[in-house]
């Protein structure tokens, strides 16, 4: 095989650096070899965001980089920019994030087209059904101790800010037999603490009919598995923080109670013209519960402000809250 090398660069959420760690690993199997964003390489591929200006301008300021480090190069434009902005004008290829488990096999197809000899087979891609969980297989290098395990992809939030529902798509949750052998497999391999990862997690299980608290009946499974010794979530749904959520949290000993609730306004008004689907009364009381079941929880969030339409009085009810 003639000695290619392939170098990755990712923007936005840990979502899109766990598929960036899964396609590396499908390189890697392919013989490629990986070096760093800023060397010369034959394909360079970008995992794009496009959940704000920012991430939009950014993805087209790596992708332009790339091609300016070697004109000859493969670039290759992955994700969500891909899907709903114009991050494929500026590469040789894009690849949405329901296609993301194909991105080696359609990167060799191009190199082909191109004429280069003795190119390998890409690791086989597991075929999915249309609106299923595009399966990526399991994630082989990580940090030291803490690995994240991708459970499922897509949002039917539709807040009406945000355009993740029409990158990602609708809820797709991934096989919870898949997500237990990755777990297993990461414990045999040292690592001690997971992090459970999604677009919506806590829709996780919803799109097959469980219960609104499917999440944590995974986590309570994932607990049970020797070498496991923390398990943390990504983000979570203010709404879905209900009283049987709470209480399978409370069960599991191996839960890390650290809590990312996202706010984005104490204002029912604004709240309402987001989307948000809850209000700031029913967000305190899901704090308040969280902290009548754990002894020192960690709760952060996050906030917009200066939201077309917020009036003064809008943004003080707000910061009111917060205080």
């Amino acid at each position: 095989m003639t000695n290619l090398k392939a170098a990755f660069l990712t923007l936005g959420c840990k979502t899109n650096h766990y598929e960036t760690d899964a396609i590396r690993m499908q390189f890697e199997a392919a013989g490629f070899q990986i070096v760093d964003f800023g060397e010369t390489a034959n394909v360079y591929l970008v995992n794009t965001c496009t959940v704000t200006a920012e991430a939009d301008r950014k993805s087209r300021q790596m992708l332009r980089r790339a091609r300016q480090a070697n004109p000859q190069a493969l670039v290759v434009a992955l994700g969500c920019q891909v899907v709903i902005g114009d991050a494929a004008d500026w590469a040789d290829l894009g690849i949405g994030n329901t296609d993301k488990s194909r991105t080696c096999e359609k990167v060799l197809e191009q190199l082909r087209r191109r004429g280069l000899p003795d190119l390998p087979d890409c690791p086989a891609a597991r075929l999915h059904e249309d609106g299923a969980f595009d399966e990526m297989g399991q994630v082989g290098k990580q940090s030291e101790t803490r690995a994240y395990i991708k459970i499922e992809d897509g949002c039917n939030q539709f807040c009406s800010y945000c355009a993740i529902p029409l990158a990602r798509g609708r809820v797709r949750s991934r096989e919870r037999a898949h997500i237990l052998a990755e777990a297993v497999s990461l414990a045999e391999r040292g690592y001690r603490e997971v992090v459970l990862t999604g677009i919506h997690l806590c829709s996780y299980g919803s799109d097959r009919g469980e219960p609104d608290h499917a999440v944590m009946d995974l986590a309570l499974e994932l607990a049970g598995i020797p070498g496991i010794e923390r398990i943390r979530l990504g983000s979570l749904d203010p709404k879905s923080v209900t009283g049987s959520f709470i209480r399978l949290a409370a069960q599991n000993q191996k839960l890390c109670p650290h809590f990312h609730l996202s706010l984005q306004s104490g204002c029912d008004r604004t709240l309402a013209h987001m989307n948000r689907r809850y209000t700031a009364a029913e967000y305190r009381e899901a704090v308040r519960a969280l902290r009548a079941s754990f002894a020192d929880p960690g709760i952060t969030t996050d906030l917009i402000v200066g939201f077309p339409g917020e009036s003064e009085d809008d943004f003080r009810q707000s910061l009111d809250f917060c205080r």
